[in-house]
């Protein structure tokens, strides 16, 4: 298993480039990693030369099986090394009991309302009442996180701001909010706007009406995400280049 490796872990390193030096210096071949996936060495060059049309999570977790390697060190390479910072990823549900200790209304969430936990790269600034959450639906399709995608959401963040003396409050540039509805108990993902000096909860979707922030309750800001077609993923600019 590897922990240090030799080679440069600058983030704008990829994960390709990491790959191809570690097989080097441990002499694996593209045609020895085919034969321990079970794969073609074609499909290898494809994955670890960019040329795939998508890349794989399920292709770096079966490389990462077949040599050893560890997934948070193929990704980030030592960005986490030493990195002990874990945030959970909840359901729907979860999220609503997470609010709930945090307004301290109860003590633990329900195992099963966890549906895992994320390491995170130690640039990536979160404190420790974040949480991940996975898009449940093709509403965030028009800004690139599509169905399965995975957000980091910090409720810490602040979002919003009032200037001295009796102006209105406004929104700290456009962020991108997960809210509750207050109407229908709902989760969904906005991007929050001051407009004639009203904050707008604006859906990326155009299936769903735009809102008052009277009418939501703000879970937290939308700091970084991950996007995945089939367990695949790729970089989400319009976000933060970050990975996990």
């Amino acid at each position: 298993m590897i922990t240090k490796p030799n080679h440069p872990s600058d983030k704008t390193v990829t994960w390709q480039l990491r790959l191809r030096q570690q097989l080097k210096e441990d002499k694996i071949s593209y045609r020895e990693l085919a034969f321990r996936m079970k794969t073609t060495d074609a499909l290898i060059t494809k994955h670890l030369t960019g040329k795939a049309k998508q890349e794989s999570l399920t292709f770096i977790k079966r490389v990462c099986a077949a040599t050893g390697y560890r997934l948070d060190w193929t990704l980030f390479g030592e960005l986490v090394d030493g990195n002990s910072d874990q945030h959970p990823w909840l359901s729907r549900v979860g999220i609503r009991q997470w609010m709930e200790i945090l307004k301290n209304e109860r003590q633990n969430i329900d195992a099963k309302y966890i549906n895992g936990w994320f390491s995170t790269p130690t640039d990536l600034e979160l404190s420790d009442q974040s949480f991940v959450y996975q898009v449940e639906s093709s509403e965030l399709s028009s800004i690139g996180l599509p169905f399965g995608s995975w957000v980091f959401v910090d409720p810490q963040k602040k979002l919003t701001r009032r200037e001295s003396g009796r102006s209105p409050l406004k929104t700290i540039g456009t962020p991108l909010a997960l809210l509750l509805l207050k109407k229908t108990g709902g989760i969904m993902v906005c991007r929050m706007e001051t407009i004639a000096d009203e904050i707008w909860c604006l859906p990326p979707s155009g299936n769903y009406p735009s809102l008052l922030i009277e009418d939501v309750i703000v879970i937290g800001k939308i700091i970084s995400g991950l996007r995945a077609f089939d367990e695949c993923l790729s970089f989400p600019a319009h976000i933060r280049q970050t990975l996990y």
